[in-house]
């Protein structure tokens, strides 16, 4: 998120970051929270611009609106909680045919149902490795400035320094390489120390 609430503003500014970082290209599924905001957000991004048809043949023309692009679907998922614990999962199709969520689920090599855990795994492993995220303790940040910056220190080490277990390399006779996502994903050839983290410029 992109500022220090959930309002439309916001919201808005997440999705159109996220749509320049993918050539504008609407995803084939996208899925939320309930929060009601990012449906809008999508569709000013997204969306195709269209007149809803008069109800009889006198009076003003209706506003302009928009639709989801055809392929596109939003789902959201809501989830129910007793004691700190999830009782119940609901899952809702906002936008789009349950024909096309069928497809991307098909296609996805990940998912089989709507759900969020991706973004709440990542979520979760930020508050782990970055205390101003941890919510009621002293280290939650009080400066948006010094948030972001710890933030960015935060994803530049878990790529680059951080030795993901699920990324290892199996040698046989119980040795492993070890290797992090940015080593995974081809980006550097080995593991980064905290020295090479914070003497070498890694975005240019």
């Amino acid at each position: 998120m992109q500022g220090p609430s959930r309002d439309q503003e916001t919201c808005d500014k997440l999705v159109e970051d996220f749509a320049a970082r993918t050539g504008n290209e609407p995803p084939d599924l996208a899925t939320t929270d309930e929060h009601a905001p990012y449906k809008n957000s999508l569709l000013n991004t997204y969306g195709n611009e269209y007149r809803p048809r008069r109800r009889s043949r006198v009076g003003r023309k209706r506003n302009v609106k928009k639709r989801a692009p055809k392929g596109m679907v939003y789902a959201t998922v809501k989830k129910t909680r007793e004691q700190g614990r999830v009782v119940h999962v609901r899952r809702e199709l906002v936008l789009g045919t349950e024909e096309d969520l069928v497809a991307a689920l098909e296609a996805s090599p990940c998912s089989e149902t709507i759900n969020t855990s991706f973004v709440e795994r990542n979520n979760g492993s930020s508050r782990h490795f970055n205390s101003r995220k941890q919510r009621d303790t002293y280290g939650f940040s009080k400066q948006l400035a010094e948030h972001e910056a710890m933030s960015w220190l935060m994803v530049t080490h878990y790529n680059f320094c951080w030795k993901h277990r699920m990324l290892r390399v199996d040698l046989g006779c119980k040795r492993y390489a070890q290797r992090s996502p940015a080593v995974a994903a081809g980006i550097t050839d080995h593991l980064w120390t905290i020295e090479e983290l914070l003497t070498r410029q890694v975005v240019t």
